[in-house]
């Protein structure tokens, strides 16, 4: 059983992976944080708190050390998820929850009310994006991403 558990194991070791790479990756595309808007709130209390309980459940039955390590690399494959919910506008890039793009990769882009909407592929995103930080912002795309503009936009 305790080989299982082990193997098990590195599942959530290769998500915490993938989820710390993508994290990392999305930082340096964004660049400095213009504007943010946060994802799911609660979350980090709530995978400590699913954690421990789970902790103290598997002790019951299984062996302990390899099961908490299971459940603990879960959690905290869970909780790196939960921080790439959230939206920014940076310097030199967007994050819209999983997505992150800089401004060289977007095709269309266009700045209305409070949103900088932009288009990869065929699919069109929004980022919240205050008034006040459009002109700074329109600055960089021009310089970044120039032509690239929406015809409805103007």
């Amino acid at each position: 059983m305790d080989k299982l558990l082990w193997i098990a194991a590195l599942w959530p070791l290769l998500a915490c992976a993938v989820h710390a790479w993508e994290l990392c990756a999305a930082r340096r595309r964004v660049g400095k944080v213009l504007h943010a808007t946060p994802g799911v709130r609660g979350a980090p209390t709530l995978y400590a708190l699913v954690a421990a309980v789970g902790c103290y459940a598997a002790s019951e039955f299984l062996p302990a050390l390899p099961s908490c390590v299971l459940l603990g690399l879960s959690c905290l494959a869970g909780l790196l998820a939960s921080t790439q919910r959230g939206q920014a506008c940076g310097a030199t890039g967007v994050q819209c929850r999983c997505f992150s793009y800089a401004y060289e990769e977007l095709a269309e882009w266009r700045l209305t009310g409070d949103h900088l909407r932009f288009r990869v592929g065929e699919v069109w995103r929004a980022v919240a994006l205050p008034g006040e930080l459009h002109s700074e912002v329109r600055r960089q795309l021009e310089k970044l991403a120039g032509g690239r503009e929406s015809r409805f936009s103007r």
